[in-house]
């Protein structure tokens, strides 16, 4: 079980760096050095990683969630994912008052 979560982190994460043409921010958990946000997107489509502030009682919730999904402590957990095509931005930006998402996961 713990090669299919990193597989999937994996699989997400290379996905959305490899698609020119997808929007994306995702939030990782690397143990011991804290949360980062990465993204590419509007304004710029360069990759970006800036690590987060995280207080001591989301890093333990974020340790207790390694341990209950049997995450070994070398490998990055996928804490939060977002993406939109050039094309929903678009969208978005020509009719704010409509919003569309996709909350099936899970």
């Amino acid at each position: 079980m713990v090669y299919t979560v990193e597989y999937s982190y994996c699989r997400t994460v290379n996905y959305l760096v490899t698609s020119e043409e997808v929007n994306h921010i995702y939030v990782i958990h690397e143990n011991g050095d804290g949360l980062f946000a990465c993204s590419r997107g509007r304004p710029r489509k360069e990759e970006v990683k800036i690590r987060l502030d995280c207080p001591p009682h989301i890093e333990l919730e974020l340790q207790n969630l390694r341990n209950d999904f049997l995450i070994k402590n070398n490998a990055k957990m996928l804490v939060f994912v977002s993406m939109a095509t050039d094309d929903m931005i678009r969208l978005v930006s020509m009719y704010p008052e409509v919003w569309f998402m996709d909350t099936t996961a899970g």
